[in-house]
Formats: structure tokens, sequence, C-alpha cells
């Protein structure tokens, strides 16, 4: 329980709340697993980007792009 100052009555009146999530029970959940790197999409982006990198020396002495 918490004793509160309510600015609308007189500073000598105090009134007494019980916190509302009192009554429900707070229950422990589990910590959420560490979150490593993403390993598959990074290599999946240099590969594409040595992709494009090799297609773009291709295509350029051809007079293409």
């Amino acid at each position: 329980m918490r004793v509160v100052s309510d600015g609308s009555q007189s500073p000598q009146m105090r009134r007494t709340d019980a916190p509302t999530d009192a009554a429900v029970p707070q229950l422990a959940l589990p910590a959420p697993a560490k979150q490593g790197l993403p390993i598959l999409g990074a290599a999946l982006f240099v590969i594409a980007c040595a992709i494009g990198g090799v297609a773009i020396a291709i295509i350029r002495p051809l007079g293409l792009g």
C-alpha cells in the first residue's frame, strides 16, 4: 500500500491506494535467448555483392552498361 497526496484537497488530507497490479500475480518469464549475428543473411549479402561486381566487370567492357 502506498500513500499518495491529492492536490485537489487540503494538504492535511491523504488517501491510500492499493497498487492496481497487486491483485495480478507477476509470473517470471524466462530470459530470451541471446541473439547472434545473422550469419546467413550476411553471407548472402556478400555473395550478392560479389556476383554484382562480377556482372559489372563483364558487362561494362561489352559496352552494355
